[in-house]
């Protein structure tokens, strides 16, 4: 893009100064006719930039869950999927009794108000990290994070519009007890903290990776004992945010094998002469 505007800007001088334009006009391109208009095109131009980049980012992003990585994630938890739907009832029955539509043994309502906002605090962090953190490699990581969120949310929105009964949630008190509801399928809440958990780990090790898995165990651990999603949607939502995860990292890490300058370099001797190019 930088090499087009060079060859524009040479192309409209050479103009210029062809049509014996004085030499004043560089120093003042006000006065310079059809000045005006080409800023404004430019402008526009950059405010275009500014709303389709974002959108294609996002775009980038849905195409690299196309991959082997997927697929490998995809049969490293199949097995545990359907484990988890065996054991689903049991483990349902030992925080629910039937006979009252009452749950057992669960959490204090504050838990159960802290874990359906526990998402909010890592998201509001990366939204701040993108906007302040001094080092700019890290800013753009988490900027790019974000704009796969859509691609997260669009994914586990359209998974939980599917009904078949493992998208049906458990029984719980604070539901009908005459009939359970659809959206289990898959737990938002694992999707994303799934993905913040996947993302963090890879690109920044686990010094934060380990915090948030064992933040991710807890909302997980509640969301049992309250009765509000079986083993098997926690598991599947977990999934799809690993996924998407690796997505957005593999996504970035496409964009700086790009931006990497390549170097070749000639020597002779210990003696000789040695050239390098790097561009």
């Amino acid at each position: 893009m930088r090499d087009i505007r060079i060859i524009v800007m040479s192309t409209w001088v050479s103009v210029l100064c062809a049509q014996g334009i004085p030499p004043t006009y560089f120093f003042d391109p006000g006065q310079v006719p059809g000045y005006q208009a080409y800023s404004d095109s430019v402008a526009a131009y950059h405010q275009f930039q500014s709303i389709i980049h974002p959108l294609k980012t996002s775009w980038d992003i849905a195409t690299h869950l196309i991959s082997s990585e997927t697929i490998i994630t995809c049969a490293a938890l199949v097995p545990f999927y359907a484990g988890f739907t065996m054991a689903d009832a049991d483990v349902h029955d030992l925080f629910y009794c039937a006979e009252h539509h009452a749950n057992t043994d669960y959490t204090p309502d504050w838990m159960h108000w802290c874990s359906e906002r526990a998402p909010i605090l890592p998201y509001a962090c990366a939204g701040i990290v993108a906007m302040v953190h001094p080092d700019d490699a890290t800013q753009s990581a988490m900027r790019t994070f974000l704009l796969g969120f859509p691609v997260l949310l669009a994914g586990y929105k359209w998974a939980k519009t599917f009904t078949f009964d493992g998208a049906l949630r458990p029984w719980n008190q604070r539901f009908s007890s005459e009939q359970r509801s659809y959206g289990g399928f898959p737990s938002g809440h694992m999707c994303e903290m799934g993905y913040i958990t996947t993302f963090c780990a890879l690109r920044f090790g686990s010094y934060l990776g380990v915090p948030l898995a064992v933040y991710t165990a807890l909302i997980a651990g509640e969301f049992i004992l309250d009765n509000r999603h079986y083993l098997s949607q926690l598991l599947a939502g977990l999934g799809w945010g690993i996924i998407t995860g690796k997505a957005v990292n593999s996504y970035l890490g496409s964009q700086e094998s790009h931006q990497k300058p390549y170097e070749y370099s000639m020597n002779y001797g210990s003696r000789g002469f040695g050239v390098s190019i790097r561009f």
